[in-house]
């Protein structure tokens, strides 16, 4: 997800000649400086700018993880090949340079000898198109960070931002934090193990693209390992569960379903963590739960219920599966009550029926398409009670209430 190209302005609110932007590149954060440029002239304060945003950061508690050259001719090259030699290991946290300037002249003189051309003579460019890939404390939305580094604003105090309340946690959170429990039980990944900092990285990117923001504790690492520690004290394996947080009754219940569902299910679970860590990586997240209030969600959350229905929905399946039933039976029927739309409606009901998705919400991924064998037809009665209330209900179980009214 990229934010527009951004001005810079100095600290007394004038315009710099220098542009950045702001992207979300898989799990991490990274700002693309653009180059100077001489026809027209462009970008003609780029060192300042450089500064500016370096000094910014630092501000900000931003750690440098990567920096490397991003040109149009570069950009297919291994990043190995586009890294730059700031004479110190990467990452590091800016706050701990003595010395921004000295930090940009490090950056200008080592980009000047990186990722020339073949042939090239003189001393080299360094005011290229730069990438720079950073972390910072909590997570901050590409948007406000943007503005932020644009102008001379002061990062908010922790008393401001700590009033600001944080977005309930999803039930997709709570699965995939629930699955990176169960996959290190009985030991949990200690606070900066990169288990922990990728299961950070994943929540914020999914809040990222559903535009959920709040205050410096959003899902940064503390409160991720607090929730953790929330899933092992209900373990019902775990008993000690002294100076853990209470939680919220909605967070406790999805837990406790969680636990009942998955105890002794772990590969269901995974699998559904797996599906869901799949579409966020490929930025494919609804900004919505977008369910029905009549329905309930699958236990392994929107994203996968969302691409359940989508299954369902997405006229090439259904289409498919009607022109089969047809040709083999001439007719289409409900196959859980036997309601048929067009002895019912005539000409206006011919052709239609609903189609119900059977394979299990939590063998879906983006990548796997429904066959025939995974669509059956159901009325739109029959299908709202399928999905009404959790665990939802198989074609077969609703056939069985039906039959006994």
């Amino acid at each position: 997800m990229s934010e527009k190209i951004r001005r810079l302005y100095d600290n007394e609110g004038q315009e710099v000649d220098a542009a950045f932007s702001v992207e979300s590149v898989g799990e991490a954060t990274s700002l693309i400086f653009e180059s100077m440029r001489g026809s027209p002239p462009r970008n003609t304060q780029y060192m300042i700018g450089l500064e500016l945003l370096l000094a910014r950061l630092a501000a900000r508690g931003a750690v440098l993880v990567d920096i490397a050259i991003d040109t149009q001719r570069t950009q297919e090259l291994p990043i190995a090949q586009r890294r730059l030699d700031l004479g110190r290991p990467l990452p590091f946290p800016l706050a701990e340079v003595a010395n921004i300037h000295k930090l940009r002249l490090a950056i200008s003189r080592s980009q000047a000898q990186t990722a020339r051309a073949p042939g090239s003579r003189g001393t080299g460019n360094s005011t290229k198109r730069l990438r720079i890939y950073i972390e910072l404390p909590s997570y901050v939305a590409p948007s406000a960070l943007a503005d932020q580094l644009a102008h001379s604003r002061p990062p908010e105090s922790d008393k401001q931002r700590s009033s600001q309340a944080n977005p309930k946690w999803t039930q997709d959170e709570l699965l995939l934090a629930f699955a990176t429990y169960v996959r290190f039980k009985p030991r949990q990944p200690p606070k900066g193990a990169p288990e922990l900092k990728k299961l950070v990285r994943l929540l914020q990117s999914y809040n990222n693209q559903r535009n959920r923001t709040g205050n410096a504790q959003f899902r940064n690492e503390a409160s991720v390992y607090r929730r953790m520690m929330n899933i092992k004290a209900r373990d019902p394996e775990f008993s000690d569960t002294k100076g853990l947080d209470r939680l919220g009754s909605n967070v406790q219940a999805i837990i406790d379903d969680h636990w009942q569902q998955y105890a002794r299910k772990p590969r269901q679970l995974l699998n559904a963590a797996q599906a869901i860590e799949a579409i966020i990586r490929r930025k494919a997240v609804a900004k919505d739960e977008g369910v029905d209030p009549d329905e309930e969600l699958a236990p392994e959350g929107a994203q996968l219920t969302k691409l359940h229905r989508y299954y369902e929905r997405v006229s090439k399946n259904r289409n498919r599966k009607i022109e089969s039933v047809l040709a083999a039976l001439g007719n289409l029927a409900c196959e859980a009550c036997g309601f048929d739309f067009a002895k019912a409606y005539g000409t206006r009901g011919k052709g239609y029926i609903e189609c119900h998705h059977v394979l299990s919400v939590s063998e879906l991924s983006v990548e796997k398409r429904p066959t025939l064998r995974d669509l059956r037809l159901v009325c739109s009665n029959c299908h709202r009670m399928i999905h009404r209330r959790r665990p939802w209900a198989t074609v077969e179980e609703v056939a069985a209430m039906v039959a006994k009214r």
